[in-house]
């Protein structure tokens, strides 16, 4: 998990997760909240395209780093 996923519902305990096999009414859910007058979706929407621009921004340092190691084009072929 990252900073960008998770953040509406709390990570219970190996205890509450125990408890939770026999909590058949679902009394021990227990969900963070969104700060007042922000709306949950729009809030995870956000983080969503934090999310992808996180990806995007990894995979482009990664590729910078293979790249200046190769000297070259990615294969180490002159375009």
């Amino acid at each position: 998990m990252n900073d960008f996923s998770g953040f509406l519902y709390a990570q219970p305990s190996l205890l509450e997760g125990v408890a939770r096999v026999v909590d058949f009414g679902g009394t021990l859910n227990d969900y963070n909240r969104c700060p007042a007058g922000v709306d949950p979706d729009a809030f995870a929407l956000r983080a969503d395209w934090a999310a992808v621009g996180e990806s995007i921004r990894s995979a482009a340092e990664l590729y910078g780093r293979t790249h200046h190691e190769q000297g070259g084009p990615a294969g180490g072929e002159e375009a």
